[in-house]
């Protein structure tokens, strides 16, 4: 972003002349000094012969730009529409506490709850607590004609649009589903393949959910904040990627099967 144009300048300097000091080609490490948009539409779409990968790394319309226009290899990652499922079998416990770090830990991040989905069974017992919670600590509620009939509290109709919508915000789409099936389908109709997650103590119901969302991130029990590089010990993130294959050498059917990451937790919350 802008707001780092300075800082990255230092530290790149940093790194050159290290390069340098080192015996190395200090361009290796180039710095590109200008915020002109134009130049990313040249670099996106005249260098391939120069760079083997971008990794976008700003706000949507950046990221869509780079899906439309590059003619280079790049680390998906377009919007992170996450999604808590609070299946029959959920401890309300679990629930209310998981949820609110899934959604109002940091709710600008793409790991962050944007809709939550009830099972049916369990709608009137936990929709009431379970959103008053987010509400007292100032979310907003956007919930379906069921949700709408049950939550005593303050919420607007959800729309179409709303189980699109990845707020970053203090906001949350609500939905009463008939059960694991109708949430798994919900998820791989409207979510965008980052992280979801599943609150249940029936592990079979668990299984089948973390086997068939599409996501690059599936959890068991456990808030979707976790989803992030550091938490997964790989060191400083540069993305989340929501690309299917990244093969490259000999390609045979190992190659062209892609993979996912499936957390078990037991109600694990990120600090």
């Amino acid at each position: 972003g802008s707001e780092a144009f300075n800082t990255n300048k230092i530290i790149s300097n940093l790194f050159r002349k290290s390069l340098k000091v080192c015996g190395v080609d200090q361009n290796y490490v180039q710095f590109i000094g200008s915020k002109n948009r134009k130049i990313v539409d040249t670099l996106l779409s005249k260098m391939k012969g120069y760079i083997d990968l971008v990794i976008p790394r700003g706000g949507k319309s950046l990221v869509k730009k780079v899906d439309e226009l590059s003619t280079i290899p790049y680390i998906g990652h377009l919007e992170g529409i996450c999604h808590t499922f609070i299946d029959k079998k959920a401890k309300l416990g679990m629930a209310i506490k998981v949820l609110e770090n899934a959604k109002m830990r940091n709710t600008s991040i793409c790991g962050a709850t944007e809709t939550v989905l009830f099972h049916k069974n369990i709608a009137k017992k936990f929709i009431n607590p379970v959103l008053k919670n987010l509400q007292k600590k100032g979310c907003n509620i956007y919930g379906d004609k069921m949700i709408k009939k049950i939550f005593k509290g303050r919420s607007r109709l959800a729309s179409s649009k709303s189980w699109t919508t990845e707020y970053l915000s203090l906001n949350i789409s609500a939905k009463v589903v008939k059960d694991v099936k109708y949430a798994v389908k919900h998820i791989n109709q409207f979510g965008t393949m980052h992280t979801d997650a599943i609150i249940t103590a029936d592990k079979k119901t668990a299984i089948y959910f973390l086997k068939n969302i599409k996501s690059s991130i599936g959890i068991h029990n456990s808030s979707t904040q976790f989803a992030d590089g550091g938490e997964f010990g790989f060191g400083a993130e540069v993305g989340i990627s929501t690309n299917n294959l990244p093969p490259r050498g000999p390609v045979g059917l190992s190659q062209l099967v892609s993979y996912k990451y499936e957390i078990y937790g037991a109600g694990q919350i990120r600090k």
